[in-house]
């Protein structure tokens, strides 16, 4: 199995760019995913019985992370709307020793995968990316002494 490093993706995520027709009739590129969060094995609540855990991977396990940060963001500020959310989500996210793509990812008895360092031609040393998006979704950094810090809701891309 291939175990990735806490600031690592997971080798099965998606990445992007994503390519859609606008109502233009234009094709586009878009940048994504928009945020990434903790979800390669992570500890949660099983459905057997009352006292379960289980460790999971994937998207179900990355989205109640966004979840709670919103619910976090909401009951700091109810009226909060979706691109004041989005721009907190985007503009505080964490980028700092987030990991690059391996060219080879190397997993049991030595079986190499071929990574996508670089996806989409955007590096992944920039932010937004098509590995992380804007970065982790970090509410800590949206804080400050227990108060939202300030945000421009028009996000720059």
């Amino acid at each position: 199995m291939l175990v990735p490093a806490p600031n690592d993706l997971a080798f099965f995520s998606s990445k992007g760019p994503t390519k859609y027709t606008g109502a233009d009739g234009k094709p586009r590129n878009l940048v994504k995913p928009d945020i990434a969060a903790p979800g390669f094995f992570t500890r949660s609540a099983g459905i057997k019985a009352t006292n379960e855990y289980v460790k999971m991977a994937g998207t179900s396990m990355a989205g109640p992370h966004v979840a709670g940060v919103v619910g976090l963001l909401k009951s700091s500020k109810a009226d909060l709307t979706y691109e004041e959310v989005y721009a907190y989500v985007t503009k505080y996210a964490f980028t700092k020793t987030l990991t690059p793509e391996p060219a080879t990812w190397v997993g049991k008895a030595n079986a190499t995968l071929p990574g996508a360092p670089n996806c989409g031609g955007v590096s992944d040393a920039s932010f937004p990316n098509n590995r992380y998006g804007f970065g982790r979704v970090d509410v800590a950094n949206m804080y400050d002494n227990g108060k939202l810090k300030p945000v421009n809701p028009n996000p720059a891309c």
